[in-house]
């Protein structure tokens, strides 16, 4: 009976696997796994009743730091916008849903205590990402979804941070 916890402790230490050390001298591994920087764009959306709309970049910095990645929704509503970064071989990095920037939703207080909610149409508006910087980006792609559920390329650009 007593061979018994010697059994368990022995199974017990056999299925512990040691971790391998971390090298700090090892810092192109650092690189290519983490990289503690953060990617703004801010952009201008202009609905032009007659022209085709149009997006702006205004500006964009890196700053230190980690942001939160959002998920990729596979339901767009009209509207909605698909942000798309690809690396130099044109494959996609990273992808964001936008929801609408022209389209917002308010809300008030009617006198008799109900809340009303109104959607309003906007010409313009500002909207900005905000993602965790990869050295690989290199093109911007922003589409705009139709109302058939397709996509109408409204931006393109380089990115030169």
């Amino acid at each position: 009976m007593r061979l018994f916890p010697a059994i368990i402790l022995l199974l017990v230490g056999c299925a512990v696997k040691k971790l391998p050390d971390t090298d700090t001298n090892n810092s192109e591994h650092a690189l290519k796994t983490s990289n503690n920087e953060i990617l703004f764009l801010n952009f201008e959306f202009f609905n032009r009743n007659n022209l085709p709309d149009s997006i702006t970049l205004l500006n964009s910095n890196k700053v230190q730091g980690k942001s939160n990645d959002k998920s990729v929704s596979s339901s767009y509503l009209p509207g909605d916008l698909k942000l798309s970064i690809y690396n130099k071989d044109e494959l996609v990095l990273t992808e964001l849903r936008i929801g609408d920037p022209l389209r917002k939703q308010v809300e008030s207080f009617n006198p008799d205590g109900t809340i009303e909610s109104v959607k309003i149409e906007l010409e313009k508006a500002q909207f900005f990402i905000r993602i965790n910087y990869n050295p690989a980006f290199d093109r911007v792609f922003i589409y705009k979804t139709e109302e058939n559920g397709k996509f109408t390329e409204l931006f393109n650009m380089k990115l030169e941070l």
